[in-house]
């Protein structure tokens, strides 16, 4: 189950009006569930979508109170909340523990000053390790920390610091992204451009790092050490039930992909039920999230899901793709390789 709270606030300013719609439309949409399908079994439960430390403690009580209520949320279920450093994180830290919340997701970013000066971060390196160090008196030892890389003036010297500096922590997850220009943001009015040539080198850089460390690159952006991969972002991708709450939230349940409408005054403003886009369904929707997961394809199971014959239909393919080292190939599965995430969108392209 993940909940996307601070998808309804983006760009909108946080009140205790527009919290308090939110909170009417998540519950409702928990209670629309257990209506139609009964006490449902949860393993995992992940707030994310943000910084959704700016609910209130008495939002973020109510709807963890009625997950309980309305689901069977089995013992020892990772509870992951994502923060960014900062004061209104580090003052809920206590009651985010006593909520149940036995991971946390910390927008670190860099370890680095200048880098996050340059990507206007709202918070400074003395705040993400004074945090840490709140975190571990709490005694939530289950963290993964962001770092994003790409930026056209970050050095590869920043970004092996930063990683240094994870390392130092033993942090047991890693989640990297790359720098994206979007329309209508501060980079893209300020001109910037990327370079895919420096991005791949910092992509191979990190990589590299993680596994001499013992990492295991499970997923085209994750790292973990043994046993530690995100169980929410697990399911997701092998297709496994989740249920998605909150304007933007994606889901996968009943055997059908959908999401909850985006548009952030419409979802405030309109029945949850009524504002779900179009079913994301088939053979491309599948293979764009299942082969972001470094674990064989079997093709047996392809067969039965949707009738595609992949040794044969994409033999050719799969004999090529093989041949360039981007993909593991045996004789009844397949999977990316650690060079092949490099190329993941055209590996994709010779499937879809």
């Amino acid at each position: 189950m993940k909940l996307c709270p601070y998808c309804a606030f983006y760009k909108v300013p946080v009140n205790k009006e527009l919290e308090s719609v939110f909170l009417k439309n998540v519950l409702a949409e928990i209670d629309s569930y257990l209506q139609r399908y009964g006490r449902l079994s949860i393993d995992t439960i992940y707030f994310g979508g943000g910084t959704p430390n700016v609910l209130s403690k008495t939002t973020f009580e109510q709807i963890v109170a009625t997950i309980h209520d309305s689901f069977d949320v089995l013992n020892n279920s990772e509870f992951t909340m994502e923060v960014n450093p900062g004061v209104h994180a580090q003052s809920k830290l206590v009651f985010f523990e006593q909520m149940g919340v036995n991971r946390l997701s910390i927008g670190a970013q860099s370890f680095n000053q200048a880098v996050l000066d340059e990507y206007g971060r709202n918070h400074t390196v003395r705040d993400t390790f004074i945090f840490i160090d709140q975190v571990a008196d709490v005694g939530i030892n289950n963290i993964n920390v962001d770092i994003i890389f790409g930026h056209p003036v970050q050095t590869n010297h920043q970004l092996m610091a930063s990683l240094s500096t994870f390392l130092q922590y033993d942090f047991n997850h890693l989640a990297i992204y790359a720098l994206a220009i979007e329309p209508n943001t501060p980079f893209s009015e300020q001109g910037l451009t990327i370079s895919d040539d420096h991005q791949a080198d910092q992509y191979q850089l990190i990589q590299q790092v993680m596994l001499d460390n013992g990492y295991e690159h499970y997923e085209v952006s994750n790292f973990c050490q043994p046993d530690h991969m995100s169980v929410h972002n697990t399911k997701y991708l092998l297709s496994q039930p989740t249920i998605g709450l909150g304007a933007g939230a994606h889901s996968f349940f009943d055997g059908r992909r959908y999401e909850n409408m985006p548009d952030i005054e419409r979802y405030l403003n309109q029945l949850p039920m009524a504002i779900a886009n179009a079913e994301l369904n088939g053979w491309s929707d599948y293979i764009g999230a299942r082969l972001r997961l470094r674990q064989p394809l079997v093709f047996k199971d392809i067969f039965q899901q949707f009738g595609i014959d992949v040794p044969h239909q994409f033999s050719n393919e799969l004999r090529k793709m093989a041949d360039l080292g981007v993909l593991d190939v045996s004789d009844d599965a397949f999977m990316i390789t650690h060079q092949g995430f490099l190329v993941l969108d055209e590996v994709l392209g010779y499937f879809i």
